[in-house]
């Protein structure tokens, strides 16, 4: 899969506020990616927290990156609540809305 350089460039700069980015640009920047690359960027707001991915495609794709480290005990407590608004979002753009 080869993603976007938008998705691609959040997923290799996580230092980058992804969060503050997506919402106050209302997200308009990253209105037009295709569908897939959604999932990639709602599974990057996991990935910072260390989720472990059963999905093989997200395993492989985070684990690339030295900033990711899997967190056995990941709950979806560690999620600011601009995080999950984030994810929501993401979400709705995921399925089309």
């Amino acid at each position: 899969m080869t993603l976007s350089a938008e998705c691609t460039d959040f997923c290799t700069q996580p230092t980058v506020d992804f969060y503050k980015v997506l919402i106050y640009k209302n997200l308009t920047y990253y209105s037009d990616l295709p569908k897939d690359q959604y999932r990639y960027l709602r599974n990057l707001i996991y990935a910072r927290h260390g989720y472990i991915f059963k999905s093989a495609d997200l395993n492989e794709y985070f684990s690339k990156f030295n900033w990711y480290k899997p967190n056995p005990n990941f709950s979806e407590d560690l999620l600011t609540n601009e995080e999950k608004d984030c994810i929501e979002y993401i979400l709705k753009k995921e399925n089309g809305k």
